[in-house]
């Protein structure tokens, strides 16, 4: 989830940091709503990364729930019952899914990077170890067997 870089993150050894979190949280979130009347966000959260929106509309119309009452089961009807109706729809049968990713990540930013390096440079994974064969472990040995960093004195 975003997050700032200040705020501490709560792991399995203390869940019980975590439901006190939820548990305050919600508290906060039903007493603003109380007062208020209107929910308002107080903690600067940022979006989670996973989010669903829909756009409302609502209509209302008077329900002739008597007539139908009436054609489905051609019985006297109870009127000390309250009836209510609630229908919700989806405004189209279909709708337009939408995923964000990231442009470039760490593992494509190597690959870019090498396969230009590689394009135009002629350079490779091989030629870099090839250098750094050369300067380290060649040098080393060299020292080590002739006390002279360029091989044998003579030759």
């Amino acid at each position: 989830m975003p997050r700032k870089a200040s705020t501490p993150i709560c792991g399995m050894a203390k869940f019980s940091c975590v439901n006190k979190a939820e548990n305050e949280l919600k508290y906060l979130e039903l007493h603003n709503s109380l007062n208020v009347g209107k929910v308002t966000f107080f903690c600067d959260c940022r979006p989670a990364c996973v989010h669903l929106k829909y756009d409302a509309e609502h209509s209302q119309a008077k329900w002739q729930y008597k007539e139908m009452y009436f054609a489905k089961h051609r019985k006297h009807m109870d009127t000390s019952l309250i009836h209510a109706r609630l229908s919700i729809l989806f405004k189209y049968d279909s709708f337009l899914t939408s995923e964000r990713n990231e442009l470039y990540g760490p593992a494509d930013f190597i690959a870019n990077v090498g396969g230009l390096l590689g394009l135009f440079t002629g350079f490779s994974l091989l030629s870099l170890i090839e250098i750094l064969y050369f300067l380290s472990l060649r040098i080393w040995c060299n020292v080590r067997l002739f006390n002279f960093w360029a091989g044998h004195p003579d030759s």
